[in-house]
Formats: C-alpha cells, sequence, structure tokens
C-alpha cells in the first residue's frame, strides 16, 4: 500500500495547495474531490497529463497489491516529475 498510496496523497496534497491560492477547496466536497483535483491538474498543467494518468493509473497494482519495482519506480518519477513542475510554474517547492 505504501507506495502507490503515498505517492497519490503526496501529490493530491500539492495539488490541493496550489489550488487554494485559487480559492478552491477541493476537499470540502470528497465525492467529487478527486475527479475535481485531475480535471484541475490537466487543464492547469496539460504537459503533466501523462504523467498523472502514469501516477493514477498505478494506484491499483501498487496501492494494495504485491511488490513491483519497476512500476514503483515509474510511479516516483512521476511523482517527482509533477511536484518539479509545480515549483517551475509556481515557484512553490513541494521537495
Amino acid at each position: 500500500m505504501v507506495v502507490g498510496d503515498l505517492a497519490i496523497k503526496t501529490t493530491e496534497q500539492a495539488i490541493e495547495a496550489l489550488a487554494a491560492l485559487e480559492g478552491k477547496h477541493f476537499h470540502l466536497y470528497p465525492r467529487s474531490a478527486h475527479s475535481n483535483r485531475l480535471r484541475w491538474i490537466k487543464e492547469k498543467f496539460p504537459s503533466l497529463s501523462k504523467d498523472v494518468d502514469e501516477l493514477w493509473g498505478a494506484y491499483g497494482t501498487l496501492g494494495y497489491e504485491g511488490i513491483n519495482g519497476e512500476r514503483a519506480k515509474k510511479v516516483i518519477d512521476a511523482m517527482e516529475r509533477i511536484l518539479d513542475a509545480f515549483g517551475r510554474e509556481t515557484h512553490i517547492r513541494f521537495k
């Protein structure tokens, strides 16, 4: 559960922080928070769409099932690219 879960939670918290600068608070509406975060990041950072899909797509595989070292590395790399892009665009460092 560790890699997939923590990578997504890290990215979701970064999205919440950046969206809050625009007055958006996805967490206030738990039923739609996940889809709203995905929509927001893809609209604001379209170049990250592939990384976002990689990260969210791996959740089921890495989130609660066995060990897959190669997939885990891809997820961590995608998360780092997302956080780096957030930092470049907003000048807010997340790592």
